[in-house]
């Protein structure tokens, strides 16, 4: 019987934990870990709690308890699976596992490592994002023996929310098809990562304040921090005529052909459930926003 550890948070972790409990034979969960949510997830610690009873098994919820690591010596547990722990986990740790730890990615390493890479992915552009599930070293960030890594192609008209609706299917999956791999071939390796590669990029926390859209900026780059910045995030935002916070959730590039002389930020046209919005380079299409007010005039503008 392999048995797992279940570190970490999301509902991403929450699935996998599930799943693994549920449809993978002579594998069981003998544990879970946790720490305080972000705003964004939608499991918090009291669901990882109650599926920790459900399934009969210890919680924690630091890795720094005492009974956690005394436990998981007597127990001699083979895997740790882990998604989003808050800290990079260090070595005296990982060495308390057989086969080591298990490390969902929302990047396409070793391009995209740290944080919110899916978000950074699109603001920057790319045609694509990947999951990587990769073993861990201990210490580092992101890197290791990746041993499976799937890609979602990304248009015009992916958000952010799409990426996370097929990560939540994805990562449960590509965590079982890992762990059936390294039962019968510990030392499997799709690929190896170096903590020092050249082409990695590192990518920072994000946070509700930087979903603020500069209209100076073009309508592309705009539009891709819209798409960004949704649900499950705060959204993008402006402020109408400076004053009425406006939070924008979906938007459109629009081209009517149209010469123009606008400060950017004007509102240049109303639709019944539409406005245009002129920005430093072409024009957004505003499809869903939250206001108090009514944007009733091309007078208004957005700041």
């Amino acid at each position: 019987m392999i048995k797992i550890l279940i570190l970490g948070r999301t509902q991403f972790l929450y699935n996998t934990a599930v799943k693994i409990s549920e449809e993978l034979s002579k594998v069981a969960v003998c544990g879970i870990v946790t720490a305080k949510a972000a705003p964004e997830y939608t499991k918090k610690e009291k669901d990882f709690f109650e599926l920790a009873s459900k399934i009969g098994v210890p919680f924690f919820t630091s890795l720094k308890d005492k009974n956690l690591c005394e436990y998981l010596k007597k127990v001699k547990v083979d895997i740790g699976v882990s998604v989003n722990w808050p800290l990079i986990i260090g070595e005296d740790f990982i060495k308390l596992f057989k086969l080591g730890v298990l490390n969902a990615h929302m990047g396409d390493l070793p391009r995209y490592r740290g944080n919110a890479c899916p978000n950074w992915a699109i603001i920057n552009g790319e045609e694509k994002v990947a999951l990587t599930v990769h073993l861990m070293e201990g210490g580092k960030l992101d890197c290791g023996r990746v041993i499976f890594q799937s890609y979602f192609n990304v248009n015009e008209n992916t958000y952010i929310e799409d990426i996370y609706s097929w990560a939540e299917k994805e990562i449960p999956r590509l965590f079982c098809k890992a762990i059936d791999i390294l039962k019968d071939n510990p030392g499997y390796s799709l690929k190896y990562v170096s903590e020092n590669d050249p082409e990695s990029l590192r990518c920072y926390p994000r946070r509700p304040e930087d979903g603020k859209i500069d209209w100076d900026r073009d309508a592309e780059y705009i539009h891709r921090l819209i798409r960004a910045s949704g649900y499950p995030f705060a959204g993008a935002f402006s402020f109408l005529d400076g004053k009425e916070k406006i939070t924008i959730w979906r938007a459109e590039l629009y081209d009517d052909g149209e010469k123009f002389l606008a400060v950017p930020g004007q509102i240049a046209e109303l639709g019944k459930n539409y406005f245009v919005v002129i920005t430093g380079k072409g024009k957004l299409k505003i499809t869903k926003w939250d206001c108090k007010s009514l944007i009733c005039s091309i007078r208004q503008r957005l700041i």
